[in-house]
Parts: C-alpha cells; structure tokens; sequence
C-alpha cells in the first residue's frame, strides 16, 4: 500500500522514471513539480540521453519553484483564479 493522496489538495506534476521493462518506479527519480496553487502540467517533452524532461503546464502558484525566471512573480489579475503558462527542464543526476 502507497501514500494515500489528499484530494483536497490543488493538483501538481508528477514525474516518475520507471524500469526499462515498465514494471516499477525508480523512486529516487521521481519527483513532484509545484507549488500551492494549481499546477496543471500539459505536455512533456524528453530526452532520455541527457535524462532531461522539458515540462509546460500553467500554475496559479505564488512559489512555484523557480530558478532563474523570465518573470518572477505570478502575474494576471490579483485574485486566486489567474494563472501563467510555465516551461520547466528537469534534470536527473
């Protein structure tokens, strides 16, 4: 039996690396991507020799994690159903 998942919690991205054979996760690579709003992944894009994946979603997140940002804070109008586009690139070791 897994984690059980909060449904009252807004949705984020989940990325899993699973086995070559796609029986298991390699759970050391898989991670959750977002923040407290809502982060709505819409497309991935991956490049198995580099162990890169390219996200785009959109987020009403105020901490989605960011690392060096085009635009740093959320923009739209203030109240909590405006939201921006993201692209994030993930790397693993």
């Amino acid at each position: 039996a897994g984690d059980r998942i909060d449904r009252s919690d807004p949705p984020n991205a989940f990325i899993a690396v699973l086995t070559s054979d796609l029986s298991s996760f390699v759970s050391t690579n898989s991670i959750m991507l977002g923040g407290h709003g809502r982060d709505r992944p819409r497309g991935i894009v991956l490049d198995p020799s580099n162990l890169v994946a390219h996200i785009v979603g959109s987020t009403t997140s105020r901490n989605f994690p960011q690392v060096d940002p085009v635009q740093p804070k959320l923009g739209g109008a203030p109240d909590s159903k405006a939201s921006d586009a993201f692209v994030s690139r993930v790397t693993w070791p």
